[in-house]
């Protein structure tokens, strides 16, 4: 992947369990290799699931500034955003996450 916007976006937003039942309600946090087009899960490095949503800013904060840190020890000129969406833009069967290679 070639990292054409140097910015890092974590992404907090409400699970639509109608279209992931195998998840708990409650707030998905996601962090992101440029911003929009949330459904692109090749640009989603890492994710996870809390029950409420501040606890998911958090997490997902914490998370998405580790990435952006890294980035920047290695010379990367990374910006940080947080975006808090009111829907699951998610789609059904998507919502497991490959991490790394």
């Amino acid at each position: 992947m070639v990292l054409l916007a140097p910015k890092i976006t974590v992404l907090v937003h409400p699970i639509d369990t109608s279209a992931h039942p195998s998840i708990p309600p409650g707030f998905r946090w996601a962090v992101y290799i440029g911003d929009g087009s949330w459904s692109d899960m090749q640009r989603c490095v890492n994710a996870g699931w809390c029950p409420t949503q501040g606890e998911a800013a958090m997490e997902g904060e914490a998370v998405g500034m580790t990435a952006v840190k890294a980035g920047r020890a290695y010379g990367l000129p990374l910006s940080y955003a947080v975006t808090t969406l009111d829907h699951d833009p998610i789609p059904a069967g998507a919502d497991r996450i490959h991490v790394g290679g």
